[in-house]
């Protein structure tokens, strides 16, 4: 299995690399925006959780 990984693995990174040498702008687009979305993910998903937090300590003490 883990050969099988490994040889896809070896495989998707040579697409990519051929595809950065023929695209390169292309490509850093692709991937700074890929990081930007998942940066608003974890932060949305930090905000998220501590809003849970303060709501359950609010709802916990009383003044909802």
């Amino acid at each position: 299995m883990m050969e099988v990984l490994l040889i896809n693995g070896n495989l998707v990174k040579k697409m990519a690399d051929k595809l950065e040498k023929k695209h390169p702008l292309l490509c850093l687009l692709i991937f700074q925006t890929a990081v930007a979305l998942f940066l608003i993910a974890a932060v949305g998903g930090i905000a998220l959780i501590g809003g849970g937090v303060i709501w359950l300590f609010y709802h916990f003490v009383g003044m909802i």
